[in-house]
């Protein structure tokens, strides 16, 4: 740390996009980047496991935002029990309002519900280089009756909402901040509707917020999270609220993961608070390095974040004879990398899978799969789980329809596995304006030759930029 820096706490208001004001503590230290950090459920900005995050980044000289989530705190706005999409739009507007003044936001660091929301926005903005989930759910389904009761689901049908009383013991291990308002008033079908938070603290459950949550598919949106990305879990192995268990289903479905267990942690790490942190800032240090000592973005230069993005709408703009078909959103930038620049258009084969899946990341790939595979076809998958489908699409016909101004490079590994590299060759025989190199012993996902590919990739692209 700069021991001459000025170290300033302050509290700012942001606007959402709903007009709300949002408000947040910045720990201010000068430093260029900072770290975004999110409480959990009926929480706040003073949350425990924040203030120690930011008051340890303090001491590192590393600036730190603890923002109350709209309705949450001192931020404007109603609770509400599910409320990930606004939450996920409120860390935007944050991230919007950072950027804009000239700061960057390196890592967003979430507890429990607030660990789901950082996963969630990683997994549809794609412009934050970390994120630390703690002590978060990734089933948002289970457990729901155990919570509510069994009836749960015959009363919002009936009546649209339940009024819900929270349990003392919430309180007593962490899962409730106790800096929560006295009061709020919130208007709904122009009834007024006055709710008290005492001890008792009573919030409104709707059957709009239960299915939100019962809809937000968590290892769906890890699958999309993209894979420079890097992400850190931790969790307590004494976890009374989310069990540990759901902490090992992560590594399972996000690429560039990291996982720290602590023995004896409960949910909001009450006795645990130094090993949480010790865990949380050597991650959040490297990830300062690295933004430190990148370069800077030069115009025409690769930009792998940026094709992330736009791949969907360029495939459509610029091929869409090939039809394609990706199986899910991490496959993108292992499959096709598209890069524009104002003189030419270069098309990059990493390697291609051509199969028909079912793309449920994407509605508008998913869009008219019963004309072309069944109206039956959602029953059939849910019976068998898949559907041999002979593809209709011409490869060699495609290949020799791209125009002669699309320069192509194919590249394939001498052992992949599931594609054999002989067909690396063919497109070589088809494509006019191509370029072939083969990475002798990659397999096909070029696990030991991650090095090989990506310069294979980034010197092609600087060619032709």
């Amino acid at each position: 740390m700069d021991m001459n820096c000025t170290i300033t706490q302050q509290k700012l208001l942001i606007r959402n996009k709903h007009g709300e004001k949002l408000v947040g503590i910045l720990h201010d230290t000068g430093s260029p980047q900072l770290v975004l950090l999110c409480h959990g459920f009926r929480s706040s900005k003073n949350d425990e496991i924040l203030v120690s995050i930011g008051a340890a980044l303090e001491k590192e000289g590393i600036s730190a935002f603890r923002l109350d989530f709209s309705g949450n705190g001192e931020s404007e706005g109603t609770f509400q029990f599910g409320n990930y999409s606004k939450e996920v739009e409120d860390i935007r507007s944050v991230v919007e309002y950072f950027v804009g003044s000239n700061r960057s936001p390196i890592a967003i660091v979430g507890h429990s519900k607030g660990g789901d929301g950082v996963i969630l926005y990683a997994s549809k903005y794609h412009d934050i280089p970390a994120v630390v989930n703690l002590s978060n759910p990734i089933d948002l389904r289970r457990g729901m009756e155990e919570r509510f009761g069994e009836d749960i689901f015959d009363r919002l049908k009936k009546d649209g909402y339940v009024d819900v009383e929270s349990k003392t013991d919430e309180h007593r291990n962490g899962m409730v901040s106790s800096s929560l308002p006295i009061s709020r008033v919130h208007i709904k079908q122009r009834k007024l509707n006055i709710i008290l938070l005492t001890d008792d603290f009573v919030y409104r459950l709707t059957q709009e917020s239960m299915m939100e949550r019962l809809n937000t598919d968590m290892c769906e949106a890890c699958l999309s999270i993209d894979a420079n990305c890097r992400v850190l879990t931790v969790h307590g192995t004494a976890d009374e609220v989310i069990p540990v268990g759901d902490a090992y289903e992560f590594p399972k479905v996000i690429r560039n993961h990291q996982l720290i267990i602590i023995p004896g942690a409960n949910h909001g790490f009450s006795s645990h608070q130094e090993e949480m942190v010790s865990a949380v800032l050597p991650f959040l240090k490297e990830c300062m390095s690295r933004a430190s000592t990148q370069v800077d973005h030069v115009e025409g230069a690769f930009d792998h974040l940026r094709f992330y993005i736009d791949v969907r709408g360029l495939i459509a703009t610029y091929l869409p004879e090939l039809n394609l078909c990706l199986s899910s959103a991490r496959m993108i930038l292992d499959n096709i990398v598209f890069e524009l620049s104002s003189s030419s258009t270069s098309l990059i084969f990493v390697y291609m899978v051509f199969e028909v899946e079912l793309a449920n990341s994407f509605p508008d790939l998913v869009r008219g799969m019963e004309d072309r595979f069944g109206k039956d076809i959602w029953k059939r998958l849910t019976k068998d789980g898949y559907v041999d489908v002979i593809s209709k699409t011409d490869m060699r016909e495609a290949c020799r329809s791209i125009d002669a101004n699309y320069r192509v490079l194919t590249v394939h590994g001498t052992n992949d596995e599931v594609i054999p590299v002989g067909d690396a060759y063919e497109f070589a025989k088809m494509i006019r304006s191509h370029q072939l190199k083969i990475i002798q012993g990659a397999n096909h996902g070029y696990t030991s030759h991650q090095e090989e590919m990506d310069s294979a990739v980034l010197a092609f692209s600087s060619r032709n930029a």
